[in-house]
């Protein structure tokens, strides 16, 4: 997989990622996957809306609830 990635100058937030991937055909597809609607969760900015285009579909997503790291404990991790 090749992939390009582009961020906003001034957030540093990553806004868009172009990746030419295989597909079971053999042939390379261009895959584009779009970020937005960035909120704040645990101190940390989440994409909360994200599109991902390959060929002439696309799926578009939208996040309802972000948790980060909730319940681990160190023996997972064993």
């Amino acid at each position: 997989v090749t992939s390009s990635y582009y961020f906003d100058t001034e957030t540093g937030l990553k806004l868009r990622r172009e990746s030419q991937e295989q597909v079971q055909q053999g042939t390379a597809m261009q895959r584009i996957t779009h970020g937005g609607n960035y909120q704040p969760t645990d101190g940390e900015m989440m994409p909360h809306a994200i599109a991902s285009e390959m060929g002439a579909q696309t799926i578009r997503m939208k996040v309802r609830d972000v948790k980060i790291n909730t319940g681990l404990t160190p023996e997972a991790f064993k």
